[in-house]
């Protein structure tokens, strides 16, 4: 009679330990049915409330049962974040992404930011907009987003558990915020995201496969015009008017100055600067290395002006007459 209840009793602290355990168990995570989450999100809540998303760290009465959710944002510093929301309900997988940015000063300044990081990779969006401090772009996809296939890719490398503990800062500024929640168990932790790091396994892994379904993107040819200073030799800088924005030449541009009808030509001395401006396309560069900064690549340069110096652009008037 003893032995039995020796085993009835090890059969119930067993089925207690079974029915407490889930993907989040021994790590540092919250039950939010008990405390509510104390680390602010990395994105603006209106951007989740655009995207008809709930947010990961809050109950708000509609999860369902057995749900589990993935909220990711890769920041690359001084141009955008991209983030990603992945949901699972039972058998059935959805997910949305959206690049943001800020797009805080003068009139100007806002326009010009929200056109750059619209003219992202070349890409098209399926919804753009600005939301107080914020614009963003919903990408538009080429292809179907597998969803189902992303959510399994990023469990295998272990987004439940990592532990980013001692990982050290990335001297690009590059981190990877993640949010995961299964039930009402919630954990949020941060990487940053150096070049050491992102070959390592696993969270090279997890920044792979955010890579890999960009390449979905749509891609587009748009046009921009641009006022600004350069020295018109072969891969010079760009200053840009409106708000001393220093960009790089790409392709040639004395090339397309003699393809735009226009007869001066810069000369090789470094000190001459040009006043410009230019119809073209503004890429970012090297979006996952170091190295990254925007470059303008002309497509047709509407007028080209010597200058004594390099301290002011004309006034528009001074160059149109009005």
């Amino acid at each position: 009679m003893k032995g039995a209840y020796v085993l009835l009793l090890v059969g119930f602290v067993l089925n207690t330990a079974c029915s407490n355990s889930h993907k989040l168990s021994g790590t540092n995570h919250i039950n939010l049915a008990e405390q509510a989450s104390a680390v602010s999100p990395a994105y603006p809540s209106a951007l989740l409330d655009s995207l008809g998303w709930a947010p990961i760290d809050q109950r708000t009465g509609q999860e369902s049962s057995g749900e589990e959710r993935i909220y990711l944002v890769l920041t690359h510093p001084d141009t955008h974040q991209e983030l990603v929301l992945l949901k699972k309900e039972g058998r059935a997988y959805s997910g949305a992404r959206m690049l943001f940015w800020n797009v805080e000063g003068t009139e100007q300044e806002r326009i010009n930011r929200q056109n750059e990081k619209l003219y992202y990779l070349s890409g098209r969006c399926s919804e753009t907009g600005i939301l107080g401090n914020t614009g963003f772009c919903v990408p538009e996809q080429t292809l179907p987003v597998n969803w189902e296939e992303m959510f399994h890719q990023l469990e295998r490398n272990e987004i439940w558990k990592l532990t980013p503990e001692g990982s050290a800062p990335s001297p690009t500024g590059r981190s990877i915020r993640v949010q995961v929640r299964t039930g009402d168990y919630y954990r949020s932790y941060a990487y940053g995201v150096s070049e050491t790091q992102e070959r390592s396994q696993p969270i090279s892994s997890i920044v792979n496969t955010l890579a890999l379904s960009r390449a979905n993107y749509a891609r587009g040819s748009n046009l921009n015009t641009y006022r600004g200073l350069t020295t018109g030799v072969l891969n010079s800088d760009f200053i840009r008017c409106d708000d001393s924005k220093k960009l790089q030449f790409g392709g040639n541009l004395l090339y397309t100055i003699k393809q735009s009808g226009i007869f001066v030509e810069p000369n090789a001395n470094t000190t001459q600067w040009y006043y410009v401006v230019i119809q073209g396309q503004v890429k970012e560069e090297s979006i996952l290395s170091a190295e990254a900064g925007w470059t303008l690549y002309p497509d047709r340069v509407l007028h080209f002006q010597a200058l004594s110096s390099a301290d002011d652009c004309p006034q528009y008037s001074e160059i149109t007459g009005r």
